[in-house]
């Protein structure tokens, strides 16, 4: 099982590539003039002990906190399965990812893991997110005999 973690990733979404990956989807017209508007001119700010900073512009990411962003976001993540090893199983929830594999022979289950690995480095890299390899998981389970 492999288990990518990826740092901040709500945070480092490429709005212009999420846009685009929106289209090609099939979303067009009113929805995606609606998405590109909730996406664009993105400003926050942080209350520390009754203090309001001041406003700072979001360059990336979706808002956290709202329901359209989860969404917005599980489209952005749902290319990952174009570039994984195509006899492994692929489990999403936002942006925790499990990938496994069943074989009888370890080796080939490590085989196509790490397949899988060289195969999720550059998608990460094409959507502009971080794996962070110290908090990824990569582990195997094996049925004893007794």
């Amino acid at each position: 099982m492999l288990q990518p973690d990826l740092s901040a990733a709500f945070d480092r979404v490429w709005r212009q590539k999420l846009v685009h990956i929106c289209y090609s989807t099939g979303i067009k017209g009113n929805a995606l003039i609606w998405i590109n508007d909730f996406l664009r001119d993105r400003k926050f700010s942080v209350r520390f002990n009754a203090v309001l900073s001041e406003s700072h512009k979001l360059r990336a990411g979706v808002p956290q906190g709202s329901a359209l962003s989860v969404l917005l976001f599980l489209i952005y993540m749902n290319t990952i399965h174009l570039h994984i090893h195509p006899d492994t199983k692929i489990a999403c929830y936002a942006d925790d990812i499990a990938v496994c594999h069943s074989h009888i022979d370890t080796a080939v289950s490590e085989e196509v893991i790490n397949a899988t690995v060289d195969g999720i480095a550059p998608w990460a890299e094409d959507l502009k997110l971080t794996i962070n390899a110290d908090k990824t998981s990569y582990f195997f389970y094996r049925q004893t005999t007794s």
